[in-house]
């Protein structure tokens, strides 16, 4: 059985910047991670499972977060 959960990478991947008034902390490595993130193309592994999921499963749920 495989189970994915179905992220929402936008949320993951949202600025550290802050605002003028409280500025945000560790900026560059947040930026570093939401790079990382957005590169790691998510969606086309979902989609692959739900074109031919692998012989030996049985079944592919995928999980709301």
């Amino acid at each position: 059985m495989v189970c994915i959960e179905d992220l929402q990478v936008r949320n993951l991947s949202t600025s550290a910047a802050g605002t003028v008034e409280a500025p945000g902390r560790n900026v560059r490595a947040k930026s570093g991670l939401n790079r990382s993130i957005l590169d790691q193309g998510w969606f086309e592994f979902r989609r692959q499972l739900d074109y031919q999921p692998a012989p030996q499963c049985s079944a592919y749920s995928r999980a709301t977060a």
